[in-house]
């Protein structure tokens, strides 16, 4: 519990825009994309990894997804997603798994968090998103809840 807790206080801390305004732990069910968001995720070449920012805002218990930034990836160095310059509703991060497989942020059957809760946890969005293979949805927000889209 302890460990959560500073999680979220250096996620605090970290935070920047108006997305980030409140990270006490929020359920998120729901995620709400646009049609250009859609677009922008079917446009992407899926056996390329890539890796965007979800811009919107959270609305309840609503993720309203306006549009995704696409940011460069650049080959044998760590990525690191910031806000693309200009956008001040980043609300999350969003990247593929092409293959479809692995797409969990704790390891099935246990609190052990994969290397996508890692980052998300260190991340100071409210929300995180896995898109794996054609066009599945695995989110996470800061209840630390898994959930998938049908």
């Amino acid at each position: 519990m302890t460990t959560r807790r500073f999680e979220l206080l250096t996620a605090a801390a970290l935070c920047l825009g108006t997305a980030c305004r409140d990270l006490r732990a929020q359920a998120v069910p729901y995620l709400g994309l646009s049609a250009r968001a859609v677009a922008t995720i079917a446009l992407q070449p899926m056996d390329n990894e890539w890796i965007g920012c979800l811009i919107g805002a959270i609305q309840g218990e609503m993720a309203r997804v306006d549009s995704i930034a696409l940011l460069p990836i650049h080959a044998h160095s760590a990525t690191q997603v910031v806000p693309a310059q200009g956008h001040h509703d980043v609300i999350g991060r969003v990247h593929n798994h092409p293959t479809g497989q692995n797409c969990w942020y704790a390891f099935p059957g246990t609190a052990v968090p994969s290397a996508d809760g890692v980052s998300f946890a260190r991340s100071p969005y409210p929300i995180d998103v896995i898109v794996c293979g054609q066009l599945r949805l695995v989110w996470v927000d800061r209840t630390s809840k898994e959930r998938r889209s049908p």
